[in-house]
C-alpha cells in the first residue's frame, strides 16, 4: 500500500484547465491519448494508445521504488522501449541534479538519440545546430560543440565576443529573432529590430524595434539610434515580416555605415539579416536577404568548439552540467558532464 501511495504522490495525472492530458480516460481504443506525470523536477507527457497508457500506468503503480525525477522517469520509459517521439519532458527551473559539485562529475559518452530518450538533453534530433544550442541553453546547461562538427555558421567578426543568431522573416515565412548567447533580445516588432554592442564586442548596449509599417517617424528614429553608436560598435538587425513602407533613405544610409550593401524595396516583403561594424565599407557586413523568404546569419563563438581529447581541460573547476554536442542526427555523439 505504501508503494502505491508513493507512486500516487510522485505521479499525478493532471486533468485541469491549466494542463490537461488528452482525454486519457475517455479516449476510444486505438486512439492516441496521453498520460501526464508530475515529478520532483518537472512534468513528463507520454503519448500512446489507451491500452498502452493503461499498461504503463499499471507498471508504474507496481514499482516498489518509483522514479521521482524527470531524468529517472525518462530512463525508465526508455528501458521499457517507449519511442522517444512519444515522450515530452518539461523541467522545473530549479532541478537539484544540476547542482552537483565538480568533484563528483565525470564525462559520459552517448548518442544523441540515447541522450534525448534518457532526458539528458532536450529533443534536438533533426534540428539546426543553432536551434539545438538555444534549446540546451534554455534548459540551463552549458553547451559546447565538438570541433569536427559540420555546421553552416559564418566566421565570427574580428573582436566579436558572442554567439549570435539573427533570424529574419518575410511575410509569414518563418521565425524571427536576435539570439545573443541563446537569449532572444529582439523587440519583435513589424519592421526592423536592432541590437547593438560595444566596440570591444563584449557588451550589449541597446535593443530597439522600429515599426516601419505604421510609424512614419520610426525611420528617422532608427537612423538616430544607429548613428548615435560609437565608431567600431557592432549592430545586429533583423527584419520581421518586411522592411516596412516607412523605410526611408535616412535609415538605409545608417545601415550602410555598418557595411550593409543590400537594397530593399519598402513595398516588397523581404527579409534582411545583418551583423556589421560601424565605419565598415559597404559589403563588409555579414548580410543575407530574400524576397518572401526568411534569411539568417549564424555565428558561433570560437571558444565554443572543443576537441574530444581536451574534454578533461574543459571540466576543470566547473560545477553544473556541460553538454558537448557533435550534431543533431540520432547517431551523432554527445558528451555529458555531470
Amino acid at each position: 500500500m505504501r508503494a502505491r501511495l508513493a507512486v500516487k504522490r510522485l505521479f499525478v495525472v493532471i486533468a485541469s484547465a491549466l494542463l490537461i492530458a488528452s482525454a486519457a480516460a475517455r479516449a476510444e481504443d486505438g486512439q492516441t491519448t496521453s498520460l501526464t506525470l508530475r515529478t520532483d523536477t518537472g512534468i513528463i507527457v507520454v503519448e500512446g494508445s489507451q491500452d498502452d497508457i493503461n499498461r504503463w500506468r499499471g507498471m508504474l503503480f507496481e514499482l516498489s521504488e518509483p522514479p521521482s525525477t524527470n531524468r529517472a522517469v525518462l530512463r525508465w520509459l526508455a528501458d521499457k522501449g517507449i519511442p522517444s517521439g512519444a515522450v515530452r519532458s518539461y523541467a522545473n527551473s530549479a532541478d537539484p541534479s544540476s547542482n552537483l559539485g565538480s568533484a563528483q562529475q565525470s564525462w559520459r559518452k552517448m548518442t544523441v538519440a540515447e541522450a534525448v530518450m534518457s532526458g539528458e538533453i532536450p529533443c534536438v534530433i533533426g534540428k539546426e545546430l543553432y536551434e539545438a544550442y538555444i534549446l540546451i541553453k534554455a534548459s540551463g546547461d552549458k553547451m559546447y560543440i565538438l570541433k569536427n562538427t559540420t555546421h553552416p555558421a559564418a566566421a565570427s567578426p574580428a573582436g566579436f565576443q558572442h554567439s549570435i543568431f539573427i533570424i529574419s522573416s518575410a511575410f509569414y515565412s518563418g521565425n524571427d529573432g536576435i539570439f545573443v548567447d541563446g537569449e532572444n533580445l529582439s523587440k519583435s516588432v513589424l519592421g526592423y529590430n536592432i541590437v547593438t554592442f560595444s566596440p570591444d564586442g563584449k557588451t550589449v548596449t541597446g535593443s530597439d524595434g522600429f515599426e516601419l509599417f505604421n510609424k512614419p517617424d520610426d525611420s528617422r528614429r532608427m537612423a538616430d539610434f544607429l548613428n548615435s553608436q560609437p565608431a567600431g560598435a557592432y549592430a545586429a538587425a533583423a527584419v520581421k515580416f518586411g522592411p516596412g513602407v516607412f523605410l526611408f533613405s535616412d535609415a538605409t544610409a545608417a545601415l550602410r555605415a555598418y557595411g550593409s550593401q543590400a537594397v530593399l524595396d519598402p513595398q516588397v516583403l523581404s527579409s534582411h539579416a545583418i551583423l556589421g561594424v560601424k565605419g565598415s565599407p559597404a559589403g563588409d557586413a555579414l548580410e543575407a536577404t530574400a524576397v518572401n523568404l526568411s534569411s539568417e546569419i549564424i555565428v558561433f563563438k570560437d571558444d565554443l568548439y572543443v576537441e574530444e581529447t581536451r574534454l578533461e581541460e574543459l571540466s576543470e573547476g566547473v560545477s553544473g552540467r556541460i553538454i558537448v554536442l557533435g550534431g543533431s542526427k540520432p547517431s551523432d555523439t554527445v558528451y555529458v558532464l555531470e
